[in-house]
């Protein structure tokens, strides 16, 4: 039996070769699908609890950017919370304005949180369990029917 590759109107979230789930696929040398590797979604709060000083060191995505540590901190008046990658970070909630944006509440990552982390995400968000957060080229028909006339 041949391996397939459907692409339906759904978003694909996986696609095996035999028994093992890949990470890209190419058609040529189009690449078709690549695999996230941040699966694990999480939404934050309206309103999210940044009473305390933390600092978790953990691989996370938000709005496309990768960060390595999530933040609370006291920056004179104001209570923050910052996305950081090294010693640079956004501040993308404070205890006046709250969220900066919108877009900073959904965050994932490339492994289900744990311990201290996933005590505070889940007193201060929902989960999305894993998702799929894989990209299929969008003109993958195009070039799938290309390939096969020639």
């Amino acid at each position: 039996m041949a391996n397939k590759i459907c692409l339906g109107t759904n978003t694909v979230s996986h696609i095996y070769l035999g028994s093992t789930d890949i990470d890209k696929s190419y058609l040529g040398e189009h690449l078709i699908y690549t695999k996230s590797l941040y699966t694990y979604k999480w939404t934050l709060n309206d309103e999210i609890d940044i009473s305390t000083d933390f600092t978790y060191d953990v691989l996370f995505m938000n709005n496309g950017e990768e960060y390595e540590h999530l933040k609370c901190s006291e920056r004179s008046p104001l209570r923050v919370l910052e996305y950081a990658i090294g010693n640079t970070g956004d501040f993308v909630y404070n205890s006046s304005m709250k969220w900066l944006s919108n877009n900073y509440k959904v965050i994932y990552f490339k492994e289900q949180p744990s311990g201290d982390l996933l005590t505070w995400l889940t007193a201060n968000g929902t989960s999305g369990y894993a998702v799929s957060t894989q990209k299929v080229r969008k003109n993958a028909r195009k070039v799938a029917r290309k390939v096969d006339k020639k």
